[in-house]
């Protein structure tokens, strides 16, 4: 799902996997952390829209709701997208399509700061990358290395294993069963949440760094099938 004010960016609010040729899914996502995107805007009209991508000629019909609650409990206040969001091209380039992300003066005066990167895996190349390969990505926040790894992708039952833990639509077809990088078929792609705030110092100027490589540290170079790519969305989320 996009949102979208007039000729702003969209951003995108969240991320599913359709179920492998089964005809149902349902789920329910925590989206808290977008809530500053849709605030920020400066506008009071925003258009969203739900795109799905066809599989095997099987017609999906999507339907989404969203669900505001009024809690006691704090909130973000505000979202800072630090680069553009979609898909990027997974091999030895990735990092240089990252600039280095200064953080806003204003941030180093809130109680929280949280780095929260939406990334899933996808394509298949000599050595099954992005979809099936261990893969570690990895933002510097002034030189403090922070970490996700997708440390099950590639394995027999990785995906199985998290039918309770992410809501995963058990008994698929084929190869459901695998761990992949980031996703399940049949789930939501959930956010990593980093917090990044005793990272930060407010007396200097504050830099974050992002890259991606093989989980042996390596860059992708596998080659020929259908080329490996990340689609990613990151942003800075303050409280």
């Amino acid at each position: 799902i996009n949102a979208e004010y007039g000729t702003q960016d969209q951003f995108e609010m969240g991320r599913w996997i359709n179920p492998f040729r089964r005809r149902n899914g349902r789920w329910l996502t925590d989206a808290t952390a977008w809530m500053p995107l849709l605030r920020d805007s400066g506008s009071s009209v925003c258009e969203f829209s739900v795109s799905i991508l066809t599989f095997n000629n099987l017609d999906w019909a999507p339907k989404l709701s969203l669900m505001f609650v009024n809690q006691q409990s704090s909130a973000p206040l505000h979202s800072f997208t630090m680069w553009t969001p979609g898909s990027v091209m997974f091999n030895s380039t990735y990092g240089s399509n990252f600039v280095p992300f200064i953080v806003p003066p204003a941030v180093l005066l809130s109680r929280r700061v949280e780095l929260v990167a939406v990334i899933s895996g996808h394509g298949a190349d000599s050595i099954q990358c992005g979809e099936f390969c261990n893969q570690i990505h990895t933002f510097y926040v002034n030189g403090h290395a922070n970490r996700v790894v997708a440390d099950d992708a590639g394995t027999p039952q990785g995906c199985a294993n998290k039918v309770a833990t992410l809501g995963a639509v058990p008994n698929e077809h084929g190869t459901w069963l695998y761990g992949r990088a980031f996703w399940c078929d049949g789930a939501a792609v959930t956010p990593h949440v980093i917090d990044i705030t005793s990272q930060l110092n407010a007396l200097q100027q504050n830099t974050i760094v992002y890259n991606a490589t093989l989980g042996d540290g390596k860059p992708n170079n596998g080659t020929g099938g259908r080329a490996a790519y990340i689609v990613q969305e990151i942003f800075l989320t303050i409280w």
